[in-house]
């Protein structure tokens, strides 16, 4: 119109598919997203990939209810976006009406891609997390198993030993470098003829039996078992 309120002509503006195709590619982050722009009522103009909705295809197939839902009243701005799940797919609609821009009708980008794809990064670290976590499992059960089955050999071991060492009048002892003392079997206490309730904590009492020459013998020869590995025997 003029100034005069008269018809003056008609402005008209194309859009450039191809361009408008190529900003509508950079948005696709991933491989099965879908994105497509549309008028208003719902007819896709320019849509990327090839294998998205074609050109003249309605929105209304498929994204009805986000159409609907975009179409009430307070939904027509620029920053309303509306989500839904329709046959497995995960869409976002939103509407474009830039207020610097007189359209007569608001323009729909819709962007969708597929549940199962969305989620199959999840699912993957899902399974291997449960397989990690079921293997260590199976180790752990295995190794519990084999401690079990070492125990229970070194037990039956440690009663033979102490059956035949009963039998047989032998006592056995140890001696602790750390601790420096004495461990020894009943055995032992019984042909030292000491109590084990009143020995010492070292439990070195024995030694006080020896002659000093003995007891000099005993210490070098503990000194070379220690230092250098010999077979520690003595008749006393």
């Amino acid at each position: 119109l003029d100034k005069k309120a008269a018809f003056d002509g008609v402005v008209s503006a194309a859009i450039d598919t191809n361009e408008v195709g190529s900003l509508l590619n950079s948005a696709r982050y991933a491989e099965d997203m879908q994105v497509m722009l549309a008028h208003r009522n719902g007819t896709v103009f320019v849509s990327q990939p090839k294998t998205a909705l074609a050109p003249g295809t309605n929105l209304a197939v498929g994204f009805s209810d986000m159409l609907s839902a975009a179409n009430q009243p307070g939904n027509t701005g620029a920053d309303s976006v509306v989500r839904s799940v329709d046959h497995q797919r995960l869409a976002v609609l939103r509407t474009v009406a830039p207020a610097g821009l007189s359209l007569d009708k608001p323009l729909r980008v819709l962007l969708v891609r597929d549940q199962s794809e969305v989620f199959a990064g999840w699912r993957s670290d899902i399974k291997n997390g449960a397989l990690f976590f079921a293997f260590l499992c199976a180790i752990g059960v295995i190794s519990l198993g084999v401690f079990e089955r070492q125990r229970a050999q070194k037990i039956v071991a440690t009663k033979r030993l102490k059956l035949a060492t009963e039998a047989s009048g032998v006592g056995i002892w140890e001696f602790d470098l750390v601790s420096k003392r004495y461990y020894w079997d009943d055995a032992m206490f019984a042909m030292f003829g000491l109590d084990p309730s009143r020995v010492s904590e070292r439990t070195d009492d024995w030694q006080r039996l020896l002659s000093a020459q003995d007891l000099s013998r005993m210490r070098e020869a503990t000194r070379k078992t220690v230092r250098e590995g010999h077979t520690f025997e003595m008749t006393f």
